[in-house]
């Protein structure tokens, strides 16, 4: 897609997202997994869209619709995308990658099946904040009870309403944390929204668009996919090393698979993004 006009682009991605809308509205039988090439072609372009400096209020409602046009294919495409369990077991990543038709995701995935294993995420809105969640009960999982107990003092300095309920589901092994992940989802996108409001980081300032944006995320029933902005600020706040492994990128050939695992650290938590979705990562 070029990037020189991106009136122009913005306009073709509108059209090829209303012809999928229509699509699912009046004829459902006709969607296959081809249908989750388009969203992958879709999430491609709308990736270069957003490098330029097109209205980003624009750019989030057209990446809004995108998102919901996803869930509703993959829904569609694979059956238990939403009757799968919140946060799965961990898995080959070969699993996943043989149920998806030839592009660049599936190459992707092949790229990283030999480096990494996979937790699947439900695709239910929630992927980022839900992933996050995982991601920072495996690295308490990892401290002893005394560090555990001065990363939730730390941690209440980023969020003083970090209440009795969090910080006592924090204290829990992780498997049994697991089963109320609901609850550290909803305090996560309080969370983030709180840290976007008073951080100065550049990418922050950049995205945030409204208050009714700010709404919006932190909201349980709204649903709103979060993206780069609350990825950052949950970085932040969790004091974690947020990796987001593209599988697009790697199937592209734009970065290696091997390139994520450059120095990690005790607190580096790996997502796995597919277009419109995150999962988790552990390196083998």
């Amino acid at each position: 897609m070029s990037a020189i006009n991106p009136a122009v682009s913005y306009q073709d991605l509108n059209l090829n997202l209303k012809d999928l809308e229509d699509t699912l509205q009046n004829r459902p039988h006709l969607v296959d997994r081809d249908y989750a090439c388009f969203i992958e072609i879709l999430a491609n372009d709308l990736q270069e869209l957003q490098k330029t400096n097109f209205d980003n209020s624009k750019i989030h409602a057209l990446t809004a619709r995108l998102e919901q046009t996803a869930d509703r294919i993959y829904a569609v495409v694979f059956k238990d995308n939403h009757s799968r369990p919140k946060i799965g077991p961990v898995q080959q990543i070969s699993d996943v990658a043989t149920q998806m038709s030839q592009g660049l995701t599936k190459s992707g995935l092949e790229e990283l099946n030999p480096l990494f294993m996979l937790r699947r995420i439900a695709g239910d809105g929630h992927c980022l904040f839900r992933a996050c969640a995982v991601g920072l009960l495996d690295y308490l999982s990892t401290l002893q009870s005394a560090q555990k107990h001065d990363y939730i003092v730390s941690l209440q300095k980023h969020s003083p309403d970090c209440i009795e309920e969090i910080k006592n589901l924090l204290l829990l092994p992780k498997e049994e944390a697991y089963q109320q992940s609901e609850v550290l989802v909803a305090y996560l996108r309080k969370l983030a929204c709180s840290q976007m409001q008073k951080s100065d980081n550049e990418v922050l300032k950049a995205n945030i668009l409204s208050e009714e944006y700010l709404k919006n995320m932190a909201s349980m029933q709204k649903g709103e996919h979060g993206g780069e902005p609350e990825l950052v600020a949950l970085g932040q706040a969790l004091e974690l090393d947020l990796r987001v492994v593209d599988a697009i990128v790697i199937g592209k050939a734009q970065q290696t698979a091997a390139s994520y695992l450059q120095a990690p650290a005790a607190n580096t938590v790996f997502l796995l993004h597919t277009p419109m979705h995150y999962d988790i990562l552990y390196a083998r």
